[in-house]
């Protein structure tokens, strides 16, 4: 005689439910970190690579890239020629991208008519981690340079002289396969003399506020400057007094925009491509510094205030951005000039990073120009 299988009763198909929850409970937070933590590693190759490329460049030209120069240099007076390219333009020879800077040293394509094979996305240049799900509004560009055409209408308003930002959703991106050229990495340009007390700057009362931001351009002070405004302030490795391996080269930075982007001298659009730092401090002044007139903040920090400015991008002002930041969770991945690569502590002191971003301290024009940088203040 057969028995009957018994099904199984409704207590125990509840404790297995309950058993599997758990389980998966336990999984799937796991399997989120295993993929952050990958995304955050693809990042680091990432930069890692474009320090490469930089440290190429550098070693053939002995001066790095501005993050603002000119290329296509010609007489003609069209939008194709004499055109001001960001520091990633200038490395792209040195990034397997031979064709694609060919393309933009080409006086006669400009970027009206030939926005597609001036501007493609590029593997390599955004972090996966990154928000780049719709346009992310660049706050930090001039429209009115012919740097910046009417193709980039409904992220910035290009008709008025005021700079301020206006976002149309319904814009619809020039590009032939509607992916903007996204980037996630942007490059130290130093110091930013922004809401600085007087005395900073030798006779700095009867300067001009251009003046100012160009004196704060200094090989001491940064590696990315400006090389149109201020050729002489060409940067190389032989500038790096307190050594390569603790001055950093380039960093993520979560609200950076488009790779193609420069634009013209002024102080908005130094924040395109680069992150500074700023005249503030948490460690003791240097001997004959001005007191600082403005308060430390979060957002002058690694990652400081980071889901206000990603989900307000109009809301801060643009040095609020031009800082190292990521959605990694606890910093944000940076190279070095010796080419080492790092994720850096966003608990780290902001002198430190600013002793970090300076290639010579001693001359730099840091309020805490004298403190001295340990590995053990930014190692883990």
């Amino acid at each position: 005689m057969h028995r009957r299988r018994r099904g199984m009763t409704l207590v125990e198909l509840l404790v297995v439910i309950t058993i599997l929850g758990i389980m998966a409970g336990l999984l799937i937070p796991a399997i989120g970190m295993v993929t952050s933590a990958a995304r955050k590693s693809a990042c680091l190759a990432n930069v890692t690579n474009l320090g490469k490329a930089v440290m190429q460049y550098e070693s053939i030209k002995r001066q790095y890239p501005g993050y603002r120069s000119l290329i296509a240099r010609s007489n003609n007076t069209g939008l194709g020629a004499n055109k001001n390219v960001s520091w990633t333009v200038r490395i792209l020879p040195y990034y397997d991208q031979e064709a694609l800077y060919d393309n933009w040293d080409n006086p006669s394509l400009d970027y009206v008519n030939h926005i597609d094979q001036l501007a493609p996305s590029l593997n390599g240049l955004t972090c996966a981690e990154d928000p780049t799900t719709e346009p992310i509004p660049d706050v930090m560009i001039d429209a009115n340079t012919n740097n910046i055409p009417d193709i980039f209408e409904g992220l910035i308003d290009v008709h008025n002289n005021s700079n301020l930002p206006v976002y149309d959703p319904s814009f619809v991106m020039p590009w032939a396969n509607d992916l903007p050229p996204y980037t996630s990495y942007t490059a130290n340009a130093g110091f930013h003399p922004t809401g600085i007390p007087n005395g900073v700057f030798v006779n700095q009362s009867n300067m001009s506020a251009g003046q100012i931001l160009l004196a704060a351009q200094t090989r001491a002070n940064g590696i990315f400057h400006d090389l149109i405004a201020k050729p002489d302030a060409k940067t190389s490795l032989k500038d790096m007094v307190d050594g390569g391996g603790q001055t950093i080269l380039l960093g993520e930075n979560v609200q950076s925009t488009l790779w193609t982007v420069t634009g013209t001298a002024d102080s908005l659009n130094r924040f395109a491509s680069t992150f500074v730092w700023l005249y503030s401090t948490d460690k003791p002044l240097g001997s004959g510094r001005p007191v600082p007139s403005i308060v430390m903040r979060p957002r002058f920090t690694i990652n400081g205030d980071i889901d206000f400015l990603v989900k307000n991008p109009f809301a801060p002002t643009p040095v609020d951005v031009a800082r190292l930041s990521s959605m990694h969770q606890g910093g944000a991945n940076v190279v070095y000039a010796d080419g080492h690569s790092q994720f850096l502590s966003q608990d780290i002191d902001y002198a430190v990073l600013q002793s970090l971003m300076t290639p010579d301290n001693g001359r730099s024009h840091m309020p805490s120009y004298s403190y001295q940088l340990s590995s053990g203040d930014y190692v883990e």
